[in-house]
């Protein structure tokens, strides 16, 4: 970007900087130091020249502008300098184009993950902000009637091609004689936007049905530090970019033998994968996939793991699953980024995983050479004995509250869930409760009384993430399963299931035929979590929405007694 190496050090400084600012006090009053200096205006500024308005994305405008050097230092340090200021988020809105060209930036695939940095941007000036939030949904609004537009026509020009013609109001066409020539090509791009389609061979579950398909994944090792005891794990995250397992070997094979500078399986991948970083596959089981190729897949999942030996042992995977998923959640419900490691990927890739991970999970647990739900359910439901004391755990355990939320997913039915469902939102929301902020771990004076409205906003901060916590896990739950008709077992049995039980079958089955209408259903709860859970700001509100509030008050005669008899 310069030439003189000392402004180049000083610059990329710069960057990782405004990268990193926090989101707590000094963070905002650093980003009120950068805004009332001009440079947040400036580089706002230079979107605004650089960035094409009202230009197709394969125009010379647009490959002239995602050429330049500076465009992803731009997006990167402005994501830092705008997020949660409003002050800062606000200059956006008298720039009328570059809202639309950020958007627009979003879907162009390059080799410098520019559209990766454009989604982040844009989540940083919609964050806490309606008026930017409002206004990045009409965008998309309007580039979604638009989008829609062009499928109509190109369908009506496909229809016109097969012989066929639309009837007004009626979704069914009237076959006509034509000696037309047929285009296959364009009927099979019909069918994209209806199910998963590989990167490499542009097929899916439709015309290759017994192909094992799957999803590239980034994952890391993470410590769980049980009371300075390394307790292992593993943090997964996505950009849910689609392949064949053949595809994907084909391609690292040949990436592999490229000359004069071959890729390693996971640098020619990265190319496949949006330009965003990955080290494994996350396999799809689907209604005509062979259960053995499944079963072998999930053992390679496995294998290229971040974890070794006796870590991931068939005894130990289902535990690390649920861990696994439940950081997923917890990034959900703490607003953390989830491009961090693998610079890219978000919160609507990230959600239509979850259905994978469950039926991965219910796999595992029925494997038939070594089932263990038996196991699974004797831990649930000893923890369930003594869910109604306060929060305790083993020295060497890492399997609290959450864990068991979590875990209650493979193991209850909905009926179950039901029943349980009070007993466990008050078991988390006391550990949210005996939490430590940021203060607290500083050692901080908090003379702040119980029943103090200063108080109770101090709780709900603690709470809140718990709370959103736990309506992810009760999402899940009414998503996946189907009521069964049948009344709730009492409360004092334990959980227990044969694999053949009929909510078990019904599950797996609905995971592999309709897979990808699941994982579409969860990426659009990402509009309820955002503009309904998000932004609830008060303990009332939040469990009136999760529909607790009438058990709550049947136990106390106000929310906030409720709160201060759980303390």
């Amino acid at each position: 970007l310069c030439e003189d190496s000392t402004e180049n050090y000083l610059f990329h400084c710069f960057v990782n900087v405004t990268e990193r600012i926090k989101q707590d006090t000094n963070g905002m009053k650093l980003r009120q130091v950068f805004l009332r200096s001009g440079i947040t205006k400036h580089l706002l500024e230079y979107l605004d020249t650089v960035l094409p308005a009202n230009q197709p994305s394969t125009s010379d405008a647009w490959k002239e502008c995602t050429e330049r050097s500076a465009l992803q230092f731009v997006l990167i340090s402005l994501t830092g300098l705008v997020k949660g200021f409003q002050p800062a988020q606000e200059l956006i809105l008298s720039l009328t184009t570059v809202l639309p060209s950020l958007e627009q930036l979003s879907s162009i695939s390059t080799k410098e993950k520019l559209g990766n940095y454009a989604e982040n941007l844009i989540e940083s000036f919609s964050l806490d902000n309606e008026a930017v939030q409002s206004e990045v949904s009409k965008i998309r609004m309007s580039a979604k009637q638009l989008k829609e537009e062009i499928a109509k026509k190109h369908r009506e020009k496909v229809l016109q091609e097969m012989g066929m013609i639309q009837k007004p109001g009626v979704s069914i066409g009237k076959v006509v004689a034509s000696t037309d020539a047929f285009d296959w090509n364009a009927a099979l791009a019909m069918e994209e936007d209806d199910e998963f389609v590989c990167k490499v061979c542009k097929e899916g579950f439709s015309y290759l049905p017994e192909k094992l398909l799957g999803f590239y994944v980034y994952s890391v090792r993470v410590s769980l530090g049980a009371r300075g005891k390394e307790a292992q794990a593993i943090s997964t995250v996505t950009n849910f970019n689609m392949i064949h397992q053949t595809c994907h070997h084909d391609a690292a094979r040949a990436d592999a033998q490229r000359r004069p500078q071959p890729k390693g399986e996971w640098e020619g991948a990265m190319l496949r994968n949006s330009s965003t970083l990955c080290n494994n596959l996350f396999p799809i089981l689907g209604t005509q996939t062979n259960r053995g190729q499944y079963s072998s897949a999930v053992e390679k999942y496995w294998a290229d793991s971040p974890l070794s030996g006796s870590a991931v042992s068939h005894m130990n995977r289902i535990r690390l699953l649920c861990h696994d998923l439940r950081l997923l959640l917890m990034k959900f419900a703490t607003e953390s980024s989830f491009s961090e490691e693998s610079r890219g990927g978000g919160r609507e890739s990230n959600i239509r995983m979850i259905p994978f991970f469950v039926q991965m999970g219910m796999f595992m647990l029925d494997y038939p050479e070594s089932p263990q739900r038996k196991v699974f359910e004797e831990r649930l439901s000893t923890f369930l004995e003594g869910v109604k004391g306060p929060e305790r755990r083993a020295e060497d355990s890492m399997d609290t509250s959450p864990y068991f939320l979590v875990l209650s997913v493979f193991m209850m039915n909905l009926e179950e869930w039901n029943a349980w469902k009070f007993v466990l939102f008050k078991r988390i929301l006391r550990v949210g409760l005996e939490s430590k902020t940021e203060q607290e771990d500083n050692n901080l004076p908090d003379a702040m009384d119980v029943d103090s409205d200063c108080s109770m906003t101090h709780l709900w901060k603690k709470c809140r993430p718990y709370m959103i916590f736990f309506a992810l896990i009760n999402y899940v739950h009414e998503e996946l399963k189907e009521s069964s008709g049948n009344p709730a077992r009492d409360s004092n049995e334990k959980i227990s299931h044969l694999a053949s039980a009929d909510w078990i079958i019904k599950l797996n089955k609905k995971l592999m035929d309709c897979g990808f209408a699941i994982s579409e259903k969860f990426r659009e709860f990402i509009k309820e979590l955002k503009d309904n859970y998000l932004l609830i700001d008060s303990f009332d509100e939040m469990i009136d929405v999760l529909g607790l509030l009438a058990p709550v008050l049947s136990e106390s005669p106000s929310v906030s007694e409720f709160i201060k008899a759980l303390k």
